[in-house]
């Protein structure tokens, strides 16, 4: 579990033996449950019999209330927590003993350099405000996907999005709310596509999407898709002001975001494109998009 920067949560980021809804929905403060604990204190936590203990927090009940060993260890690098690691039920069916945690402890701390490490390199190589992919990087993992794509035989599609008329926004409430609500699009790109998809912010106040292996038409739902939730949304927002589901349990939906709608434009990878080909193209259909009226798709 790694700990998030804007809510200051624990969230799984990879496990083995956990289900995907799990990963999904589990959420931890810090001081919450077994992991919680660890990552607040910043020590090693040994519990032999969870069910007995009371700082073991359930999650998802389905069944009974499980007897497992558990080892959780705090990932730090430079004094910071970064994380946590717990191991449960060792393959021999004993219990963790002190060794176990030294030993592990020593691998933990290299695993949080590797995180630090892995993490400086999504700070040089992401836009700060919306944490998406900047272009360079963005269309470097374009060609690789379009090389990939061909050798395989994958399908591949790509997304321009631009909120319609952004400068008129801007005029009538401020630069502030308009950075507020590329910052909202940028949650709901990542809200509304797989893990395995490519977002990225785009020159001119604009976003890319790489969607892989997806055929043509299911992007085109996708795009779609983005173009209705955007509406319903930013309409919730501007009339309710009250949580949503972008907003996360810790925080709240902006005051100053008012109603939006996007302009996509939704093009397919050809035989011989280069990436620049393919967001050329796509940036065409975008322009039609919104030269349509906005709040609208455009494929080809």
């Amino acid at each position: 579990m790694l700990l998030e920067e804007e809510t200051g949560e624990l969230t799984i980021q990879a496990g083995v033996g956990i289900s995907k809804r799990a990963q999904r929905l589990v959420r931890l403060k810090p001081g919450e449950g077994i992991s919680g604990k660890v990552a607040s204190t910043a020590k090693p936590l040994l519990i032999n019999d969870v069910s007995k203990d009371f700082i073991y927090k359930e999650f998802l009940v389905e069944k009974e209330r499980p007897r497992e060993t558990i080892l959780s260890l705090p990932l730090i690098f430079q004094g910071n927590v970064l994380g946590v690691i717990t191991l449960s039920n060792k393959v021999t069916g004993k219990p963790f003993f002190h060794q176990d945690e030294v030993l592990l402890s020593t691998l933990a701390n290299q695993a949080a350099v590797a995180i630090a490490n892995a993490n400086l390199y999504q700070e040089a190589v992401t836009d700060e405000r919306t944490k998406l992919y900047l272009p360079r990087y963005y269309l470097r993992r374009l060609d690789e996907e379009i090389e990939r794509a061909r050798r395989y035989r994958f399908s591949l599609s790509v997304l321009r999005i631009e909120i319609d008329h952004l400068q008129e926004y801007k005029k009538r409430y401020g630069e502030e709310a308009g950075a507020i609500a590329m910052v909202y699009l940028a949650r709901l790109l990542k809200r509304c596509t797989r893990r395995s998809d490519i977002q990225a912010v785009w020159p001119h106040e604009g976003f890319a999407v790489i969607l892989p292996q997806i055929k043509p038409e299911d992007a085109v739902k996708l795009a779609r898709r983005l173009v209705k939730v955007t509406e319903a949304y930013t309409r919730v927002a501007e009339t309710m002001g009250r949580k949503t589901l972008l907003s996360g349990e810790s925080s709240r939906t902006p005051e100053k975001l008012h109603q939006l709608t996007v302009s996509i434009g939704v093009g397919s990878c050809r035989e011989r494109d280069t990436g620049r080909d393919v967001m050329g193209r796509v940036g065409t259909l975008l322009e039609k998009a919104k030269y349509g009226g906005g709040n609208r798709v455009v494929a080809g």
